[in-house]
């Protein structure tokens, strides 16, 4: 269940933000950002039939963010430490935009990184990724 702060700002992205290309959105620590940036990462994957991803600044706060994701009966798949070893039916689920990606900032911020294809990502605590000179990418949701 969503709390009405969540609801409001769900519907203002929807009414005012789902074309933008970047959005940031800001609330208290304990609101619930985490659940609303995998609503809006869900609504993308569904309703605009795009490759999301939603990324942490750190292995567990993916793990955590999974875990969440699986207990509110979103479709996600966790990709985290060495892509080497990537589950190939996880990473196949995002391919075909079946399912968001959970990973981390190291993962969207290298040279080689397996997302160069997304077309939403986004960003959980997004002031960590200052570290990471953050730059502007196409279907960002900042939360």
């Amino acid at each position: 269940m969503l709390w009405s702060h969540q609801a409001d700002q769900l519907r203002q992205y929807h009414t005012e933000h789902k074309d933008r290309s970047d959005v940031a959105l800001e609330l208290p620590t304990g609101s619930g950002k985490t659940l609303m940036g995998l609503l809006i990462s869900e609504w993308r994957r569904r309703a605009l039939n795009h490759r999301t991803v939603y990324a942490c600044p750190t292995q567990q706060l993916a793990e955590q963010v999974h875990a969440s994701a699986i207990k509110q009966g979103l479709e996600t798949v966790l990709l985290i430490g060495t892509s080497k070893v990537w589950n190939v039916s996880s990473v196949n689920s995002y391919t075909r935009g079946s399912a968001t990606a959970i990973t981390t900032y190291s993962h969207i911020f290298n040279q080689y990184s397996r997302f160069s294809d997304a077309q939403g990502i986004i960003f959980d605590d997004a002031h960590a990724a200052e570290n990471y000179g953050l730059i502007p990418i196409q279907g960002v949701v900042a939360a």
